[in-house]
Order: structure tokens, then C-alpha cells, then sequence
């Protein structure tokens, strides 16, 4: 039987003292999850999206640096803000920031 809410991506779920930053227009986020064509983070104060805005930023990888992203606000669940990205995460950066996390974060999962 198929899981009720299948994912077409591995998302990678950060631990509280290893969340990257996503700094738009100067002003930075940070990131809750993260997959190749999908990021969730947590929108700084005074900060106002709406439903289907254009976002695009850097995404500061912990192993890798600086990725630049882009794509719209599919989801806002209070200062949480979902965006579904037309130019997103390859692949290889997810897994070696997956890698990164296992080797700095025992017990991680």
C-alpha cells in the first residue's frame, strides 16, 4: 500500500543547530528543509509572502556553500513558508549535505 503523501524528492530535514541560511534581497531565513526542487523555512520577522510570490536567494549549504535558487511560494503555515523551485538543489549537493549531517550530528536521522 502506497504512503498516503509520497514525495517525489528526499527532503532533507535539518537539525536545530545545523539550519543553513536563505538570504533574499539581504535579508535572511532559515532553512527548516530542504530538496531539489523544494525548500521550507522560516520567514524573519517583519517579513510578508504571499501564495505563488517569485522568491529567489542563496541558499548557504553547510558542506557545500552558497547555491543560488529560485521558484514560488507554494505554502505558508504561519511564519513556515514553503517554496517549489524552478531552479533548485541538484542532487549531489542534497547527498553531501546529508553526508555532512551524519558525520556532525551522531543520532541524526
Amino acid at each position: 500500500m502506497p504512503f498516503r503523501y509520497e514525495r517525489a524528492y528526499y527532503r532533507l530535514q535539518y537539525p536545530i543547530k545545523a539550519r543553513p541560511v536563505f538570504t533574499v534581497d539581504g535579508t535572511e531565513h532559515v532553512v527548516l528543509d530542504l530538496s531539489e526542487e523544494g525548500l521550507r523555512f522560516l520567514a524573519a520577522d517583519g517579513v510578508v509572502l504571499a501564495l505563488q510570490q517569485e522568491v529567489k536567494g542563496i541558499v548557504d549549504l553547510r558542506a557545500s556553500g552558497p547555491v543560488e535558487v529560485a521558484g514560488r511560494v507554494v505554502r505558508l503555515e504561519g511564519h513556515a513558508v514553503a517554496v517549489k523551485l524552478e531552479q533548485g538543489v541538484p542532487l549531489s549537493l542534497i547527498l553531501e549535505e546529508q553526508r555532512f549531517l551524519h558525520q556532525r550530528f551522531k543520532g541524526w536521522a
